[in-house]
C-alpha cells in the first residue's frame, strides 16, 4: 500500500521518515534508486518517495528526479533531502566517486544482528573503493535470504524476523558478494 492511501485513512500516524540507502555511494554516470520511507506509530513502514520533495545540496555532484532516482554527475559529496509535505524532513550524505575507482571489498553491516519475530533492522553493504573512499551501495546490490522462514530480506536490505531460528544473509553487488548472520528469537 503507498504511504499516502495509510496516511489519508487516518489509520497511520508517522512518527519519521528516512532515506534509504542510507548513505549511498555511486560512480560518476550512474544513477541510485533512493527511496523515502515513512514510518508509523504502529511499528510498520511505507514508502513515501513519490510523497516527498526531494533536493540535492550540490546539484554538480548529484541531481535528482521527482522519484527519487539519484543521478551522480561528477565526483564528490552532496547532502540530499527528502521533505514530506506533514513537514517531516529525512537526508543522506551521497558520495559520487570518480569512475576510474574499483569495489576491493564489500561488507554487510551490521555483520550479525539478532532480532525478535517482527521486528525489522536496514542493513547495509559498504564498499570499499580502490580510491580509499566507502560508502554504502545497499540499493544497487541484490539481497537474499538463506530461510525465508526465518527472515524476509527487501530490495533496499531491509530485514524482517519472520521465525525462530539462524540463517544468512547475503548481498551481491557486481559480482561482489557479503554475508550477515541473522538471528531471530521469539
Amino acid at each position: 500500500m503507498q504511504g499516502r492511501d495509510r496516511v489519508a485513512d487516518g489509520t497511520h500516524q508517522i512518527v519519521g521518515i528516512a532515506i534509504l540507502p542510507e548513505d549511498p555511494v555511486v560512480r560518476a554516470g550512474e544513477e541510485v534508486k533512493l527511496t523515502a520511507r515513512a514510518y508509523y506509530a504502529d511499528q510498520t513502514y511505507g514508502d513515501v518517495t513519490w510523497d516527498v520533495l526531494w533536493e540535492a545540496e550540490d546539484e554538480r555532484v548529484v541531481s535528482l528526479s521527482n522519484f527519487g532516482v539519484a543521478s551522480a554527475w561528477e565526483a564528490g559529496e552532496s547532502d540530499v533531502v527528502a521533505t514530506h509535505p506533514n513537514g517531516m524532513v529525512a537526508s543522506t550524505h551521497v558520495v559520487v566517486v570518480a569512475t576510474e575507482a574499483s569495489l576491493s571489498n564489500l561488507e554487510i553491516s551490521p555483520s550479525s544482528v539478532e532480532l525478535r519475530v517482527g521486528q525489522f533492522t536496514q542493513l547495509e553493504a559498504i564498499a570499499h573503493w580502490s580510491d580509499g573512499t566507502s560508502g554504502n551501495i545497499a540499493a544497487t546490490c541484490d539481497w537474499a535470504t538463506g530461510n525465508r522462514d526465518i527472515v524476509h530480506v527487501d530490495e533496499t536490505g531491509t530485514v524482517l524476523g519472520g521465525g525462530v531460528g539462524t540463517t544468512n544473509i547475503l548481498a551481491d553487488c557486481n559480482g561482489n558478494r557479503a554475508e550477515a548472520t541473522v538471528h531471530v528469537v521469539p
